[in-house]
């Protein structure tokens, strides 16, 4: 082997390629690199824009064990992003003339590019996560799989501080004197040296590698005001000229008209300059790149020029995204206005100006009221600075900050860690899953250990999920939660996959888990918001947002591959989102496969008894509501109006503001639970987001038919066009929508911006709401013995629900009995409901669901 490996050596395609990267910066510190990082347990390497840090170290370590004549050691490198962790595979492949998959591969969810000899493997972080995963929980430490001839773990852009990376670094620490041959390498541009260097048990060594960037010059904001001489008009007509220090400016408000004039003056430098570079902008969000980009194209066709301004972000196609690597037409400028997208995981080859609004976007998780908030801020002085260098990789650069030099050392130092603004449902459940008890003390080990608040409400959110059983005290793992923990996705989505098993809709909900985690397949283009919404509207008005998705994948994937193409573009869908949807409904099926819900013989185009269900869109919906509890809202529904017609009065859709949707107070849950004084409100308002199906589906702007149009020559009524205008259907759009009739809907998430806003909702009946929701309290006798009245049920320890006391005792009742159904399952998966009693328990659960529909 050492032979054939000198030989590829000699060709002449791998000198080249050789000769290639002796350029890169890091080459001078090759054998510098090979000796600290092959003599320690643990190295740290910083190195600068494009000095090869990502591409090159790895290699010196795979052909130093070459040269040892080491040729059963593997290497693992992890990325943060999947984009990142094929491109660097590809890119490597190539500098070393061999195909991808053979000696360098690497695996993403849903995708396995390796062979039996693969040695260098580049995987995204979540993919060693699981991997470590099943390696601690199998209890075997000394051969499980890849880890028997693993040799090196490298952690590439570990200063992002995802909750990942953190967690992946706390199980590195606790096994590293377990495995005498592993050695960690962590590698980043821009890091805090000291929070690494003293985190491990062992010393760690530190080398840094000078980056190959060229001079970049800066612009702060007064002088892009001065040099402008940028002035505004009031909203009574003044006209002003803004100063840096002014509070728009120092609030972090962002002027489009400033950027646009920006562009063009920096355009007119370059071409006095013959340089034909682009121009990158960094833009908190999608909306403000939406936005930019149309000032920016107005600026450029006012002052004559021309220019190619593209948008880059992560909810672009791939095709879309690979645009900003192309050159511009002759005498057109560039111009990509990007999110932080671009920082590290994209690089704009001809990029030679960076424009920098230094504002950025993270989702905060918040404890108390158990939403998440998209919050706007300024950016780290770290990511400032990765933004800066973004401008000098090829030429001299020139970076226009649209902040002073005040703001900008006023900045934090570093991101705040995503383990500690984030939920930790999901991270919980696989420390417990690995055996470990103490789940607190194992997350406070870590870097930044997260808030004492998130880990306990994460603890009773798994309660509420049913992932966790026993105390606080004295937790366990149940068995829906051992089986959580192995499914590669969210604890909702794993449930809904679980429970698609037993009710036997396996194929719907696979798509439907897929979509929550892949995104709606629909087009998030704000432009064509309307005709989305139309087109969304044709596969799932009546069963809400999830369900309409998964109805459009399923068409599409039905179709001949000639028509898939026009039904995509008629119906304003992503084809890399379908992709991603068909990628992750493989992934789950096998894991279902493997954790014993299906027989291994299963195959998704079958017709069997696993799917005899998967068009009973009722129970499918009742499942959605049982895997997101308690992630429901009582819909409050305004007065009914009415129309008079020609053949009566008909009922009309209410306007659909009126309609008040109510959520869980999680203060006043917390305070039940912990028999505290209750002095907050049961219930919040929410409101549904734009985005939804639900959202536009008040007929109140519609406008009668006008009768001469019905109107024969004879003077009598065309009475087959009444009947279409005034269809009594529940499709019809004088009708309340099936969506606004509902008593509950289902949401995915919720959000909090101006408004508490819920996502992906979907209908559900009370009937579901109650077998399949959270807790059901309804005792009788004790308020008949107290002398007051009975309440009725109480769903979740919040919300009311008025019924006769005997309907009331079998809902409970029956509860308990699908409850007891489940469970069996759950204990036994591989082992069929065949039992007389379960498919009974089964089917009057379905029968009591499409009942009720049917009275609605």
């Amino acid at each position: 082997m050492l032979r054939e490996y000198h030989a590829r050596q000699g060709l002449a395609l791998v000198k080249a390629s050789i000769s290639q990267r002796q350029k890169l910066p890091a080459w001078r510190k090759r054998n510098e690199l090979i000796k600290i990082i092959s003599s320690n347990k643990v190295t740290l390497v910083t190195g600068e824009t494009g000095s090869g840090k990502s591409t090159q170290i790895v290699q010196y370590i795979l052909d130093h064990m070459c040269e040892l004549k080491n040729f059963q050691g593997s290497i693992i490198c992890t990325q943060p992003r999947r984009i990142s962790t094929i491109g660097l595979a590809e890119r490597i492949s190539d500098e070393r003339v061999m195909k991808v998959g053979s000696e360098t591969g690497y695996i993403i969810r849903g995708e396995n590019k390796t062979l039996k000899h693969t040695r260098l493997l580049f995987v995204t972080t979540g993919v060693l996560l699981r991997m470590l995963q099943s390696y601690l929980s199998s209890g075997n430490t000394t051969d499980a799989g890849i880890f028997k001839n693993l040799e090196y773990i490298f952690i590439d852009e570990v200063h992002e501080r995802s909750v990942d990376s953190d967690f992946l670094l706390i199980i590195l620490k606790k096994i590293l004197g377990k495995l005498p041959k592993l050695k960690i390498v962590l590698m980043s541009a821009t890091i805090n040296t000291d929070v690494f260097m003293n985190y491990f048990d062992t010393p760690v060594n530190h080398l840094h590698i000078e980056g190959r960037t060229f001079p970049i010059e800066d612009y702060y904001l007064d002088t892009i005001l001065e040099d402008l001489d940028f002035s505004l008009q009031t909203y009574d007509d003044q006209i002003i000229k803004p100063k840096a220090d002014s509070n728009f400016f120092k609030s972090g408000n962002i002027n489009y008209d400033l950027i646009a004039q920006l562009c063009v003056f920096i355009d007119e430098k370059l071409a006095l300059e013959r340089n034909s570079g682009s121009i990158l902008i960094f833009l908190p969000g999608i909306m403000e790149i939406s936005r930019c980009v149309k000032k920016i194209e107005q600026q450029y066709s006012s002052s004559g020029k021309s220019c190619w301004c593209l948008p880059l972000h992560s909810a672009l196609s791939l095709k879309e995204q690979t645009k900003v690597f192309r050159s511009a037409p002759r005498n057109t400028r560039k111009v990509v206005v990007s999110t932080n997208i671009a920082e590290t995981s994209i690089t704009i080859p001809d990029c030679v100006v960076v424009i920098d609004s230094g504002r950025s976007k993270s989702m905060f998780f918040d404890a108390k009221s158990n939403t998440s908030r998209l919050v706007e801020n300024w950016c780290s002085r770290a990511e400032m600075s990765q933004r800066r260098g973004r401008s000098g990789r090829i030429q001299n650069g020139n970076c226009y900050h649209l902040y002073s030099r005040e703001t900008e050392s006023c900045a934090l130092a570093q991101p705040i860690p995503e383990i500690r603004r984030t939920r930790l449902e999901n991270l919980y459940l696989v420390v417990k899953s690995m055996g470990i008890s103490k789940v607190s003390e194992f997350l406070n080990s870590g870097l930044d250990p997260p808030e004492e608040q998130s880990i306990n409400k994460a603890r009773s959110m798994l309660f509420e999920l049913g992932a966790l059983m026993g105390h606080a005290e004295n937790e366990t793992i149940s068995h829906l939660g051992k089986y959580l923990s192995f499914i590669p996705t969210d604890l909702q989505s794993g449930k809904l996959l679980i429970l698609g098993c037993i009710f036997r809709c396996v194929e719907m909900c696979l798509t439907i888990a897929a979509v929550c985690s892949g995104g709606s397949p629909f087009s998030n283009n704000f432009d064509i918001k309307d005709d989305v919404r139309k087109a969304k509207s044709k596969f799932g008005k009546k069963q809400g947002d999830l369900m309409a998705s998964a109805l459009a994948y399923h068409e599409w994937e039905s179709l001949p591959q000639p028509k898939k193409k026009r039904f995509i573009t008629e119906n304003f869908l992503s084809y890399l989102t379908l992709q991603d949807i068909q990628s992750a409904r493989a992934q789950y099926l096998l894991t279902l496969k493997e954790i014993g819900f299906l027989p291994f013989s299963y195959r998704s185009t079958e017709e069997s008894k696993f799917n005899q269900n998967s068009r009973n869109f009722i129970l499918i919906r009742a499942i959605i509501t049982g895997s997101f509890t308690p992630q429901l809202a009582r819909v409050q529904l305004p007065d009914p109006k009415f129309a008079q017609t020609l053949v009566g009065a008909v009922e009309i859709d209410a306007d659909a503001k009126l309609t008040k949707f109510w959520i869980r107070n999680e203060k006043y849950i917390d305070q039940c639970n912990n028999e505290e004084k209750v002095s907050e409100m049961p219930a919040t308002r929410a409101f549904i987001h734009p985005s939804s199906l639900i959202f536009s589906d008040s007929g109140a702007g519609a406008s009668l038919p006008n009768v001469e149009d019905m109107t024969l020559e004879d003077g009598s009524l065309d009475m087959q066009k009444v009947r279409e205008q005034y269809d009594m259907t529940p499709s019809s759009k004088y009708q309340s929508n099936a969506m606004h009739k509902s008593p509950f809907v289902v949401y995915t998430s919720s959000n909090e911006t101006s408004k508490l806003y819920l996502r992906d909702i979907t209908p559900t009946t009370t009937v579901g709401a109650l077998l399949f929701g959270g807790e059901i309290l309804f005792d009788v006798s004790t308020a008949l013995s107290s002398g007051r009245r009975c309440p009725g049920i109480v769903l979740d320890k919040w919300m009311p629900v008025r019924t006769w006391c005997k309907n009331g005792v079998l809902l409970k009742r029956l509860r308990v009995l699908l409850d007891q159904v489940i469970e069996n399952r759950l204990s036994n998966p591989e082992h069929e409901t065949t039992q007389s009693a379960d498919e009974e328990i089964l089917d009057i659960v379905t029968k009591a669901l499409t009942v009720e529909a049917r009275r609605r």
